[in-house]
């Protein structure tokens, strides 16, 4: 059954939830696992920060979205494939 977003602790579990979708993902998880080498519990907190301020408008969020994935397309290209 689906339900609203309400608060932090629901962004958390969709995020972790995602996440571990995403890193045996046979398409896109290697971005994260081999292409960029991601520090999972540095991640996890950038997300939910990211979710709450988009969601709910914490300000506690201040990054460029669009700069760090341009990093990661300079050293494996994402393309449509990677959508899908």
């Amino acid at each position: 059954m689906e339900k609203d977003i309400k608060d932090s602790k629901d962004i958390e579990l969709l995020v972790n939830t995602f996440y571990e979708k995403v890193k045996k993902d046979e398409i896109i998880g290697y971005f994260f696992t081999e292409v960029m080498k991601t520090n999972w519990d540095n991640h996890l907190q950038t997300m939910y920060k990211f979710w709450n301020n988009v969601l709910f408008f914490s300000g506690d969020y201040s990054g460029n979205p669009m700069e760090v994935h341009k990093k990661v397309n300079t050293k494996s290209p994402i393309e449509n494939k990677h959508f899908l």
